[in-house]
């Protein structure tokens, strides 16, 4: 019988491509792989089209976590659901607290209730000191909560890994300066001391 491995946001650029790595890999031959996203029109486009298990979930809220966790029963979770553009989260700070603190906190308290074997958290680096923007702070409290529990007595363990700027995803400054190329042929920068650093998907799901 298959080990079960739950993504939640899994519908989105990083977690579609992990699942195509996962499926791609001997090692996780044995886990069968579940997307736990509220947006249900894409859960149900990426199942179908990697052949994988969809659940809604709105991490947000410790009971929907809890159904589909009870119903489950991973292993392990990787942890992707986040709110996490920069001026969105400025703009609707609520929004933001109940998805990236609230949501690791339900998904800590309930991985934990069904002794869930890991926990991994996607964070970012604009978590690094000094924090500059709401996004940035919502994700270095949810590392803290994250990475506390593995001072208690639990059979789970937790661990945390902070992306950069992954070329391409949603959101990405690429598709900004693409379309800065297509209307006026040229790029506009901050400055010529401007630096950005980037690592490919590929780089990422590894």
């Amino acid at each position: 019988m298959k080990k079960n491995l739950l993504i939640t946001g899994g519908n989105g650029f990083l977690g579609k491509n992990l699942i195509s790595e996962l499926k791609k890999s001997k090692k996780y031959k044995q886990y069968q792989i579940i997307i736990a996203s509220r947006n249900n029109e894409k859960n149900y486009l990426i199942s179908s089209k990697l052949k994988c298990k969809f659940i809604p979930m709105d991490v947000s809220n410790i009971e929907s976590v809890r159904e589909g966790l009870y119903l489950f029963k991973p292993e392990i979770i990787i942890h992707a659901a986040a709110t996490k553009y920069v001026q969105l989260s400025e703009k609707y700070p609520f929004e933001t607290v109940e998805t990236n603190i609230v949501g690791s906190m339900n998904i800590v308290r309930v991985s934990k209730e069904i002794n869930c074997k890991i926990v991994i958290g996607i964070s970012t680096d604009k978590s690094a000191q000094p924090i500059e923007n709401l996004y940035g702070l919502s994700k270095a409290i949810s590392e803290r909560i994250f990475l506390s529990q593995n001072n208690l007595k639990s059979k789970t363990k937790f661990a945390c890994v902070r992306f950069g700027n992954i070329a391409w995803s949603s959101g990405s400054v690429f598709h900004i300066w693409k379309k800065m190329i297509d209307t006026d042929g040229k790029i506009l920068t901050t400055g010529p001391d401007m630096k950005r650093f980037f690592f490919s998907i590929n780089e990422a799901t590894k």
